[in-house]
């Protein structure tokens, strides 16, 4: 039986596994209506156990991806909100807070951007969000805790393997198969809490 050997990539592996069957997917993907919900790819019994036996081997990463992403969107929504709330508590002067107003919301939209296309897997998404981190690594000592756990995640063989177009096909193929909640909870959680601690630390130490 084929083994996923260190030396043999991701999708190297998922090339050799079902080709054709994954050409037909993105053949069908690319015509019109591809918009609209696409059935699982069809596989023989043997293919779909290595398929999930993949998809398995990545069920952690992906927990991560979605966790990063409900961060990313977290931060967004706060972002606006908080920027919001200031507004409202102090006297509007356009000539002194109509550009950091704009700026600040722009940049929690941009945020909830990177956390959708996180969540969909998007690799322009994951591009942006390591920028994001990499700015993050200079909040020391808990801020660049998080933004490395971030960069390592997005960055790794595993991480570039959950984003890779093969591996979407492998999660339409084993639509059964979900990360775990709990999994995906706890490294949220944790991200938040460090983050929440520097930005506290900080503003005792400015304050």
């Amino acid at each position: 039986m084929m083994l996923i050997l260190a030396n043999v990539s991701h999708e190297d592996f998922l090339k050799d596994l079902y080709e054709d069957e994954y050409n037909d997917y993105v053949e069908d993907s690319a015509r019109p209506g591809a918009g609209k919900p696409k059935p699982a790819p069809k596989l023989t019994p043997e293919q779909r156990k290595r398929a999930e036996r993949a998809r398995r081997e990545h069920l952690s990463r992906e927990a991560t991806v979605r966790a990063i992403g409900s961060f990313f969107l977290a931060a967004g929504i706060v972002v606006m909100v908080t920027t919001i709330v200031i507004a409202l508590d102090n006297p509007w002067d356009p000539r002194r807070l109509a550009a950091p107003f704009f700026a600040a919301m722009a940049v929690g939209g941009g945020l909830i951007t990177v956390a959708l296309g996180i969540r969909k897997r998007r690799r322009w998404a994951r591009y942006m969000a390591g920028g994001v981190a990499g700015i993050g690594l200079f909040g020391i000592p808990l801020g660049t805790a998080a933004a490395g756990f971030i960069l390592y995640a997005l960055f790794s063989q595993k991480g570039r393997n959950v984003f890779s177009d093969r591996h979407v096909f492998v999660v339409d193929a084993t639509p059964d198969l979900k990360p775990s909640m709990g999994n995906t909870v706890l490294k949220l959680g944790g991200l938040v809490a460090l983050v929440a601690i520097q930005v506290i630390f900080f503003a005792n130490l400015f304050g």
